[in-house]
């Protein structure tokens, strides 16, 4: 129960959970998949996104930021998706212990809304014209 009450308070966005993984979703096309091992310790991520996201830079640079290290990524390309099934561990090469596993699945959700959100329109600037 740990691992669900974790996955709905990072972003709200937990669909379905499952005892020591959690899968959440942005979009009907984005989901992200955290399992983990003995005692919800975090050593796999799973992600589905659409083909055009270029995900790989930005995922070590934002795993690395918070000292997690990126073991192996495979990659399948199925259709208009990619799923990537991504070992991760601590700096020590063990898996992410069970206390930083929020802060890991936030640093990946706000990654993928980033990457995945539409970018938002900005008003236009607002032009005071005297009168004469």
């Amino acid at each position: 129960m740990g691992v669900e009450v974790a996955a709905e308070a990072i972003l709200g966005m937990a669909r379905v959970v499952h005892i020591r993984a959690a899968v959440m979703s942005i979009s009907a096309e984005v989901t992200a998949k955290f399992a983990g091992g003995i005692g919800d310790a975090l050593s796999l991520i799973e992600l589905r996104v659409p083909q055009h996201v270029c995900l790989m830079g930005s995922l070590v640079v934002a795993l690395s930021a918070i000292g997690v290290h990126i073991h192996r990524i495979d990659v399948q390309r199925r259709a208009d998706r990619l799923d990537h099934v991504i070992r991760i561990g601590d700096s020590d090469g063990s898996a992410v212990p069970a206390p930083r596993r929020p802060e890991v699945q936030r640093t990946l959700m706000e990654l993928l809304e980033r990457l995945i959100a539409p970018p938002v329109a900005k008003p236009a600037a607002l032009v005071a014209v005297a009168a004469e």
